[in-house]
């Protein structure tokens, strides 16, 4: 059986180097066949994405509805907006989950920025 890599496409080419440059920003990761949509903030966008994709690999993301998309088809498009500090990331998710409630596509579980860890 071959091992391959998800289909992950970025919007823009996200330059950043694992080790030394911070991307602190807002992601949103969307499975391109069904327009669902997972968005999130990280003080290193490169890295966190790609936690996100080595879960997802390995079949252990904590998001069991984006895991069971994942599985299904790894078709994603990661989209990101750059910002200065993490607090103004934070701010900026906590404004996209409040205009996405009650939108199905979203796979968030929590709708608190804030909290950070709950998927």
């Amino acid at each position: 059986m071959i091992n391959k890599s998800p289909r992950l496409y970025y919007e823009t080419k996200l330059h950043a180097s694992r080790k030394n440059d911070r991307h602190i920003g807002v992601y949103i990761i969307e499975h391109l066949p069904t327009g669902k949509f997972y968005i999130g903030s990280t003080q290193c966008i490169y890295t966190r994405v790609h936690q996100h994709m080595r879960a997802l690999k390995n079949g252990v993301h904590r998001n069991t509805s984006l895991q069971a998309l994942f599985s299904y088809i790894e078709d994603f498009l990661v989209t990101y907006t750059r910002l200065a500090t993490i607090e103004e990331a934070t701010r900026l998710e906590q404004l996209f989950l409040d205009e996405n409630v009650g939108d199905e596509r979203m796979l968030n579980k929590s709708l608190n920025a804030y909290n950070g860890l709950d998927g």
